[in-house]
């Protein structure tokens, strides 16, 4: 028997000798049609995941749990699948697993896992939490092969030291009280009427549901041993490596029907009632059992043996386990990795012998009994029938064109050629003069007179009736022009499909082009369908319908899934089938009428593809269609790969997904435990890690997810499976997500994870309300302060005034009112001189100094508006000062300058002038001295003014309080406090009287560069205290 190797596919038929494994049936009639019709090999889609993958190696068991997950055990651990990631199952915080060494696996059907260690001791997993169970409860130190539940709930495991049953939160060992006589078990199963049947290593017991006590069959138990059961109800044992039938037969359980020798122990009938073994070095072996056996003896063709190895894509030619999950995919865990068998949705036709295919593809047509007619470039027409299988049509090579007209005979165009198949006969059609094989069979259509329209290459659309052929039918409004695809509709409309985004419409007598303008936007047309009484074109650009006289695109969810489309089914049920480029494309009824109720919407649609068993593309140009439907709703779709059919009605099509939320990592930091998620402040990146659990089509599931108050409408991952975000907030969160399985069904319920990220200190509610009482305060601070400062500015600009009121009056007192009492004082002098000549010249002189008075009072206003007087140096403007005053005084004056003089600031030397002219002015005045003396000391650290005389002196109170009405004492107070001087006024009566004033260099100097810090602070901490 041959073999055939495809991508990822085998298939082996017939009778096959290999070292793995030797058929021999022994046969008494018995009937194996309760297996039904089971898949083979091509018809799953084979896909492998090595240790490279992350599969853990040396592989024990394998199941799945209710909620999806696909587990393992392994001498290393205990690990589990989602159909994309391969991981080490970790014990949840607090809690630990027994052992590394895990050996048996059983899923429970409500939900848990039974894991059974290789030296003593289980777990039971459920809800994410551990339940350990060791000598203490009740297990033996031994290695746990088996577990099972029996009908009334109760949980057994298998084991080398006996037969243990669970019987609240401990175990029991079984013994003779149930009637068990081994001191060990080797495998468990319950089957479907409840029956927990037991396998020793040499007898076969079983306990009906309900009993107390075991039952003995006669079946002898020889080496290891496995129990299945078929769809049917049937059991099957496996003992030694043969495979024969338990049956119940004159009132006890006898093995009986054909005898299956096989090097393998393990044994596993899917749901499909096909038989898998696995080997050691051979790979995997699937039998199918199809029809009824006779009686006599040899290998019946009803038993079909198919092998698939490493030479066919098995990831190692040793496996073992074999398993059924939930969707019906085969699992087969090897030694180099693990490998999911998943049944096609879309079969690829094959026969005994099949033909090469072709360049072009195949032409395929379906005749009225609903058979499958096909053919290539190179080889005649065949027949396809389910019952009958293929068989040769005969009529002519190189069909590149069929078509079954209203009256369902059918022709058949090629290269130069047109045929007329009915009645089982071929009758050839003459073609317009000058066709040659150059020209092709294009396109063929029947309009209700029953003329022909048929499109040839190189030549264009001619119209066949009564045996004579019109170029486009003597029609010049047709476009001149080859048409690629043409359709005759229930209305009697004939539909031309061409080049250039064009299609053309004859409808009784007249013609309609559409193109861009008319709303077609297809491209190339080169599909045309009538499905429920509205044509649709397909093209190069996707699909379009008429509608209302113009032609309406059909819009996608994913625009450029569907396009170079070259064929279109309409079934009876609304929905639509293409085959395009991508793959078979499925629109559902109600996406059909939604798409015809709302222009823009964007439908959904259904893809089937290499995943499903549908490999390659079809051809675009010919052969056309490249789709069609045939008996029993069968859909027929043409690739240059070959010829493919799927079922419809029978899809097997999964239910929602399960989605969960795996672990969270927050700046770098793993969180796996997800209950009550509390996370440190300030969490700058958070990675949210989600699945959801389709290991037939991890490839195809899609994810949508949302963080409440942060997005906000569902944002779209596509296959992604981790959210991230950054920078969020401090509080409780709540993260949803919802996926689409592949087959497009939405699991919207999803998941939610509830998260808490606590806040930092300055995120608190107590640090924000202390920091808003802060701020109040601090605003209440400021406001005050400037309230403050407005009202000291306020009483610095009325002191101001006042000072500038004082000033003034100073400046009065110390020039104009001491110039008008010396001018006075001349010209007393002048009227007590009796000299009329020395009269005459002191009242000369008086008249000088009234024009001096006057002028002085000239500057004293524009003084008022200056800085300071501008003087000489201070000794020498004193020493001027004092000498007018001496003159014609019987009084001695002195000027004494300590030290060289120094660049004097403009406003201290002022004012220290003003002072020391009111010092001289009242000495000279009113002090009634004979000696005045004024002393002037530049030193580095200061300069230094001292005014004395011998005079009377003054009063304590006069110095202390001024005289009333006087401002002099007043004034040089004043004067010496506005620039930080230290002044000491000293006098006492009959001892004269000394005004000693006191300035710091830094105040009184002018530099060049003054550091006005030090500068000021200096000023504002000099003691200028008055000293009495």
């Amino acid at each position: 028997m041959t073999s055939k190797t495809r991508q990822r596919t085998s298939e082996t038929w017939g009778r096959r000798k290999l070292c793995a494994l030797s058929l021999f049936f022994v046969v008494f009639g018995v009937s194996f049609s309760a297996f039904g019709q089971t898949l083979a090999m091509r018809q799953y889609v084979h896909f492998g995941w090595t240790q490279r993958d992350g599969v853990p190696s040396n592989i024990l068991a394998v199941e799945q749990t209710k909620d999806g997950y696909l587990w393992m055990s392994t001498e290393d651990g205990l690990f589990r699948f989602d159909g994309v990631h391969f991981e080490r199952y970790l014990a949840p915080p607090g809690e630990k697993f027994l052992s590394r060494s895990v050996n048996a696996l059983k899923a429970m059907p409500d939900s848990g896992l039974w894991v059974g260690y290789s030296f003593g001791g289980a777990v039971f997993l459920k809800d994410g939490h551990l339940t350990n169970y060791s000598e203490a409860e009740g297990l033996p130190s031994a290695s746990i092969a088996s577990f099972a539940k029996d009908g009334a709930g109760f949980i057994w495991a298998a084991t080398t030291r006996g037969l243990m049953r669970l019987d609240g939160s401990h175990w029991h060992k079984v013994g003779s009280d149930w009637n068990y006589p081994a001191d060990h078990a080797a495998f468990l199963l319950t089957d479907t009427q409840g029956r927990l049947w037991v396998a020793t290593d040499e007898k076969l017991l079983f306990l009906p549901r309900g009993a107390k006590r075991f039952s003995e069959t006669t079946v002898a138990i020889k080496g290891l041993v496995n129990i299945a059961q078929a769809p049917d109800g049937t059991l099957w044992l496996n003992t030694g490596g043969v495979i024969r039938r338990l049956n119940w037969t004159k009132g006890e359980w006898r093995v009986d029907g054909p005898e299956i020798r096989t090097q393998s122990h393990i044994l596993l009938i899917d749901s499909d009632g096909g038989l898998w073994c696995g080997s050691q070095s051979d790979g995997i072996v699937r039998i199918q059992v199809l029809g009824r056996l006779g009686t006599g003896r040899g290998l019946p063709l009803s038993i079909r043996i198919e092998h698939y190895t490493a030479k066919d894509g098995l990831t190692a030619n040793g496996g073992w386990p074999v398993f059924e999950d939930n969707a019906g995919d085969m699992w087969v865990a090897t030694d180099n990795g693990i490998d999911r068998f998943r049944p096609v949705k879309v079969t690829k036709l094959t026969t005994p012998t099949p033909a090469p295919t072709g360049l072009n593809g195949s032409t395929i047509v379906v005749n009225q009994r609903g058979e499958l007619l096909y053919g290539e470039d190179n080889m005649p027409m065949r027949v396809y029938n389910d019952t009958t299988g293929t068989r040769m049509l005969g009529g002519p090579n190189g069909v590149l064109c069929a078509y079954r007209d209203p009256i369902g005979a059918l022709w058949f165009g090629g290269k130069g050629f047109l045929d007329r198949y009915s009645e089982d006969l071929f009758a050839p059609v003459s073609l317009p003069s000058g066709t040659t094989a150059l020209n092709t069979i294009q396109a063929i259509a029947m309009d209700p007179s029953g003329a022909l329209w048929v499109s040839i290459t190189r030549k264009g659309v001619y119209r066949l009736e009564n045996g004579v052929w019109e170029p486009y039918g003597n029609r010049s409004d047709l476009p001149q022009l080859v048409a690629i695809t043409e359709l005759a509709d229930s209305s009697g409309r004939l539909w031309f499909g061409y080049t250039a985004n064009r299609i053309a419409m004859l409808n009784g007598n007249k013609v309609q082009i559409f193109s861009s303008s008319g709303g077609l936007t297809t491209g190339n047309v080169t599909a045309l369908h009538e499905a429920d009484g509205r044509v649709w074109a397909g093209g190069e650009n996707g699909l379009a319908y008429f509608s209302q006289g113009r032609f309406q695109h059909v819009n996608f969810e994913d625009e450029d899934g569907v396009r170079n489309i070259s064929g279109i089914v309409g079934r009876s049920n609304g929905d639509l089938w293409i085959n395009q480029v991508s793959g078979i494309v499925h629109i559902q009824a109600s996406e059909i009428r939604r798409i015809l109720e709302d222009p823009n919407y964007r439908a959904s649609y259904e893809l089937f593809n290499a995943l499903d068993g549908y490999f390659g593309s079809p051809s675009i140009v010919r052969p056309l269609p490249t789709a069609v439907e045939g008996a029993n709703g069968r859909l027929w779709f043409s690739a240059y790969t070959g010829i493919f059919w799927m079922d419809p009605d029978r899809i097997r099509r999964s239910p929602p997904s399960p989605v969960f939320v795996e672990s969270v990592v927050a700046d770098g930091k793993p969180y796996r435990a997800l209950s009550d998620l509390k996370m440190p402040p300030n969490v700058a990146n958070l990675q949210i890690n989600y699945t959801a659990l389709d290991l037939s089509t991890p490839e195809r599931v899609r994810f949508r997810y949302k963080l409440d108050g942060v997005d906000s409408d569902w944002l779209d991952a596509q296959t992604r499976r981790q959210a991230y975000y950054t920078n969020l907030p401090p509080g409780r969160h709540t993260f949803h997500v919802i996926a689409c399985n592949g087959d497009g069904v939405w699991n919207e319920t999803g998941a939610t994870l509830s998260f808490f990220i606590a806040p930092a200190f300055y995120q608190t509610v107590r640090f924000k309300l202390a920091l808003g009482f802060a701020v109040v305060g601090l605003a209440w601070l400021i406001h005050s302060l400037r309230l403050k400062q407005a009202t000291a500015q306020m009483q610095v600009r009325l002191t101001e005034r006042l000072e500038e009121r004082g000033r003034i009056a100073r400046e009065l007192h110390d020039t104009l009112i001491q110039s008008v009492d010396g001018l006075m004082l001349r010209v007393q002098t002048a009227l007590n001189e009796p000299d009329q000549t020395r009269c005459r010249l002191l009242i000369e002189k008086a008249l000088d100094s009234a024009d001096e008075v006057m002028l002085e009072g000239r500057d004293r206003v524009h003084a008022l508006r200056a800085e300071a007087v501008a003087v000489n140096e201070l000794s020498q403007a004193l020493a001027n000062y004092g000498e007018e005053l001496a003159e014609d005084r019987p009084i001695a004056f002195s000027v004494a300058l300590v030290g060289s003089s120094k660049c004097v600031d403009p406003f201290v030397r002022d004012e220290m002038y003003r002072i020391g002219r009111e010092a001289l002015a009242n000495a000279f005045q009113h002090a009634r001295a004979t000696k005045i003396e004024v002393e002037v000391t530049y030193d580095r650290s200061m300069i230094h003014m001292r005014v004395r005389d011998d005079g009377g002196g003054i009063q304590q109170e006069t110095l202390t309080s001024g005289r009333p009405g006087h401002w002099g004492l007043r004034g040089i107070r004043e004067r010496a406090d506005a620039i930080g001087a230290n002044l000491v006024i000293w006098s006492s009566p009959g001892a004269g009287t000394e005004i000693d004033l006191k300035i710091p260099a830094e105040v009184a100097y002018q530099k060049s560069t003054r550091k006005f810090g030090l500068y000021w602070m200096k000023k504002l901490l000099w003691d200028r205290s008055v000293t009495r």
